[in-house]
């Protein structure tokens, strides 16, 4: 079971950002190497918004995905992600972990 890290204010854009989006690539090619290996892209979930549109970010002339606005925190300081993303999560965990159990997904 492997997972991606997390987009936000704080570790989701400039170099740092970038350096996490190639590292969070690294654990993508690993997983789809290895059929037994499963990966919770926390990363990509809360890069789209709710209308299915992904957004990104550039450094240094590398464009890669970015938080989307509507799930960055309530605070504003977008060190956190928004209740809307926690959601969005747990409802992909749940999904994920009831697929593992054997749910077909019907």
């Amino acid at each position: 079971f492997f997972t991606t890290g997390p987009l936000d204010g704080f570790i989701g854009e400039g170099e740092y950002g970038y350096m996490n989006y190639l590292r969070w690539e690294q654990i993508r090619d690993y997983v789809s190497a290895n059929p037994s290996a499963i990966l919770f892209d926390y990363a990509d979930i809360i890069s789209y918004n709710n209308d299915g549109v992904q957004s990104t970010t550039t450094w240094d002339g590398h464009t890669f995905p970015a938080i989307a606005p509507d799930l960055i925190g309530e605070d504003g300081a977008g060190g956190h992600i928004s209740g809307m993303a926690t959601l969005r999560l747990a409802k992909a965990m749940w999904w994920m972990l009831a697929r593992i159990a054997g749910w077909d997904g019907n």
